[in-house]
């Protein structure tokens, strides 16, 4: 009796350990902010844009990242002020270890432009349409996008990028956004990887 009760139970358990087995797994990257911080606007060794609007900002968010696969999509980070509605995008970003740097492949979301109107190659980042822009993948319901042309050190008028970094490890990044100044202080902001809230950071 008791070897035909062990059996019937190791029959009901059998398909529920299939079923859950057979459930896939959401993988994500391994993000850790370390710091949040105002930077300079023009003079800043990491970042390639300078930013001449008086009312405005730059911000960086450092974390620190361990990608799956590979590679991580850095367009689906973002800055979200939960208070006045807003997400901004990306101005610029950088990566790095302890000594040297992962591989940054960056595309321009419109051909840059010189003074005169003229399409030009900037050198760190390249024009590719073909190339999925995957921000608005991710759903913020009557948020409000901020994304701003640039000057380039030289002139140029560019516009933000979008891409992917390359690591099989983990790495630091710096992750630059721009503000209006009057928002500076505000104490609803926070980050954002996707759809998912990786948290608050104040400047």
């Amino acid at each position: 009796m008791n070897k035909i009760l062990f059996i019937l139970c190791c029959l009901s358990i059998n398909p529920i350990i299939s079923q859950e087995s057979a459930i896939p797994k959401t993988r994500h990257p391994k993000i850790e902010i370390l710091k949040s911080k105002k930077v300079s606007k023009t003079l800043n060794a990491r970042a390639h844009t300078i930013i001449r609007d008086k009312n405005a900002k730059r911000v960086m968010v450092r974390c620190k990242i361990n990608p799956l696969d590979g590679q991580i999509d850095i367009n689906a980070f973002s800055l979200v002020d939960t208070k006045n509605k807003l997400r901004y995008r990306l101005s610029d970003v950088t990566a790095y270890y302890a000594f040297g740097g992962p591989k940054i492949n960056r595309y321009w979301k419109e051909q840059p432009m010189n003074k005169k109107g003229k399409e030009i190659e900037v050198s760190y980042a390249e024009y590719n349409p073909l190339i999925r822009d995957t921000f608005l993948d991710y759903n913020f319901s009557d948020y409000k996008i901020c994304e701003s042309k640039f000057p380039f050190s030289s002139g140029q008028s560019i516009s933000n990028y979008y891409g992917k970094v390359e690591s099989k490890r983990k790495f630091t990044a710096d992750f630059y956004f721009v503000l209006e100044k009057d928002l500076l202080n505000e104490l609803s902001y926070a980050l954002y990887f996707g759809n998912e809230r990786l948290g608050s950071v104040e400047f």
